[in-house]
Parts: structure tokens; sequence; C-alpha cells
């Protein structure tokens, strides 16, 4: 995340895995608003039972909301 006033002063500057992670899950979350994007991100859909389904989204090499077989989240 890098955040700059008026294009001159710097006031965030901030890098690595957590901050790829949360922007990866922010992305996620965003696609909520929109949801015909699903068809166009690397989403794994995952049936675990007859109502309930898993998802996650991988990029990167970093996977998001990672769900084991009895529907816990593991991310």
């Amino acid at each position: 995340m890098f955040i700059k006033v008026l294009n001159l002063f710097t006031v965030a500057d901030s890098r690595g895995p957590e901050m790829d992670r949360s922007g990866l899950v922010t992305f996620l979350n965003d696609l909520l608003v929109c949801p015909l994007a699903y068809f166009s991100v690397p989403a794994s859909w995952r049936q675990l039972d007859e109502r309930r389904a898993g998802l996650s989204l991988s990029h990167a090499g970093r996977t998001v909301l990672n769900i084991d077989a009895r529907g816990r989240l593991l991310d």
C-alpha cells in the first residue's frame, strides 16, 4: 500500500506478504459486488455437502480462504 498526499508527501509505504494476503482477501470480498467476476478469476469452488460450498483464491503463490473437507476455515 503506497499513499501520497497531493503526490508530494508519502504517508504510508507498506509491503510484504501480509499486505499481499490482505489485498487478495479484499479483492475476494469485493467480488460480492460483482458476482459475474468470479468467472474471470482463478477461484476454486468445492462442494462441502448438500448445502455448503468452499471457495479459495490463489494468486502469485498465495491462497486465501482454504477450507478443509469438514468445512473449517484454514487460512
